[in-house]
């Protein structure tokens, strides 16, 4: 079959109608396919054509947009898959692809994936580029960072100007997920110092606040709520590992006096195995692991949020909030693999919720007021606020 000068989009979710809008707006011919047959009729209405396949969208369009939510995902619609595990590669985008068409991934995807890709597209004359992409920046459209070779890089652009308010070319295939890593690690531990500093003030008798608007700090307001939403989907992150034969003795998975943490070896490399038993926050036995909770939920691939957290091991220094956000990055991983939670399912939360639960879990109030101010110091410690009448003006 001849194709057409047209874009394909596998994936129409929220992030992929936006791409189907843009392409349509632009006077580009869209086809999609998603394994949700009602985000097709929505990308119909739209004026897209919906399509069988990833294989039938690659025969019909020049330009595949991968709009994923990970690697796994990457690889079922590049290889073919059915239910399960099963691999239907007659269903792959590969099993059409051909000279000269350009297959663009706008998901964040571990490297190794899209480099795999890379080579499977070149065997066939055809072109692989990475461009994950944030909000962060300016415009009603996302921020894209590309990595591909410069011959991909110029058969992508006329897209990635529809899809994007401002794109990059940071080198070679591979760039652009580098790039979006170095920015996620970046944010998340951000986050999770503004999430300490918050605490750290509260339980200290002192407004939080009062005092980051004094400062003109960009914290989240979410952070300065009493009250922290609360769903089972996250139960499976709330869990604590009570055996420790491979906790680091003297430490038990805690933050040590100097404010700094030290690491336990408490799971295995990939980080998702050992025994898990649920116990409440209050009934934690000695050397046992504290709860962890998630930092955000851009890392809808398991392994790779585990490569991210272990990156934040070594890019920054060890300090509480980075080790706790490595820790909090692999206790996520293994919710989000244990109860395959699905992309914006009703149990995802903005960054800041589950920081707000990860405060409360994590550092006990006492702690805060031991590392803040020293009883001996002769001065009159702050209130605990905890035991302040909440009618009390502050």
């Amino acid at each position: 079959m001849e194709r057409e000068h047209a874009v394909g989009v596998v994936g129409v979710g929220t992030m992929g109608q936006h791409f189907v809008e843009w392409l349509l707006e632009d006077g580009f011919p869209v086809f999609v396919f998603d394994v949700d047959d009602d985000r097709i009729d929505v990308a119909e209405a739209s004026g897209a054509t919906g399509v069988s396949s990833p294989a039938a969208l690659a025969d019909r369009a020049e330009t595949v947009v991968l709009s994923l939510p990970g690697s796994q995902y990457v690889e079922r619609v590049m290889e073919g898959g059915g239910d399960g595990d099963d691999t239907d590669t007659a269903n792959g985008i590969l099993a059409t692809l051909g000279e000269g068409q350009l297959v663009v991934d706008t998901g964040t995807t571990r490297v190794e994936t899209d480099l795999h890709y890379a080579r499977e597209c070149r065997d066939r004359d055809a072109h692989f580029v990475d461009a994950p992409l944030t909000w962060s920046g300016p415009g009603n459209r996302p921020t894209m960072f590309v990595g591909a070779s410069e011959e991909g890089y110029a058969r992508a652009r006329p897209v990635l100007e529809v899809l994007s308010a401002q794109h990059h070319h940071f080198g070679g295939l591979g760039s652009g997920q580098i790039v979006k890593a170095g920015h996620r690690l970046r944010q998340n531990n951000m986050a999770m110092v503004d999430a300490e500093m918050v605490e750290f003030l509260r339980n200290n008798g002192v407004d939080p606040e009062a005092a980051t608007d004094l400062l003109d700090l960009d914290v989240a307001d979410r952070l300065f709520e009493e009250t922290y939403p609360s769903t089972e989907g996250w139960a499976a992150a709330t869990e604590t590992e009570t055996e420790t034969e491979t906790a680091t003795a003297g430490t038990d998975g805690r933050n040590g006096t100097d404010g700094t943490s030290e690491a336990s070896d408490d799971t295995a490399p990939d980080g998702l195995e050992g025994a898990r038993t649920a116990a409440p926050r209050d009934d934690l036995c000695e050397g046992a692991v504290r709860p962890r909770m998630a930092v955000s939920h851009w890392a809808k691939d398991h392994a790779y949020a585990i490569e991210i957290g272990h990156a934040s091991n070594t890019a920054l220094p060890v300090s509480s909030a980075v080790y706790q956000a490595m820790l909090a990055s692999q206790n996520y991983a293994e919710s989000l693999f244990d109860r395959e939670l699905g992309f914006q399912d009703p149990d995802w939360f903005d960054r800041a919720d589950p920081i707000s639960h990860f405060r409360r879990l994590n550092r006990p109030a006492e702690e805060w007021r031991r590392v803040g101010r020293n009883d001996s110091d002769g001065l009159d410690a702050p209130a605990d606020p905890a035991d302040q009448d909440p009618e009390d003006d502050r």
